[in-house]
């Protein structure tokens, strides 16, 4: 009986298993549409409305990805200096982004 039974459940299990799939193909994947989306952007003739008086030290990235609905939530820090003389800087922004508010540090020390 016990043998019938073990016979039984190697068969069955075959059946009843997950199917498998292979996890490296699909990162493989997503990481070649990923790089032939953004190609366009890094060979673009790099023309950039962004003001050439501030020097980018680094940014901070916080996000927050649904990645079930495509959407993407965060913040991004920008830590810069001025290089020159002025009143304003400008970034140069990806239009499918909307930008929601910007902050200088400035007036949250006063």
């Amino acid at each position: 009986m016990k043998i019938f039974f073990l016979t039984c459940l190697l068969i069955f299990s075959k059946v009843i298993a997950q199917p498998v799939t292979n996890y490296v193909d699909k990162v493989t994947e997503i990481s070649l549409a990923e790089k032939l989306s953004h190609e366009r952007v890094i060979n673009a003739d790099n023309v950039t409305s962004a003001s050439e008086n501030f020097d980018v030290k680094y940014y901070r990235c916080e996000w927050e990805m649904d990645p079930a609905v495509r959407f993407i939530k965060g913040k991004v820090t920008v830590y810069f200096t001025i290089t020159s003389s002025a009143n304003s800087i400008s970034f140069d922004l990806m239009s499918p982004l909307i930008t929601d508010s910007v902050k200088l540090l400035a007036d949250y020390q006063k």
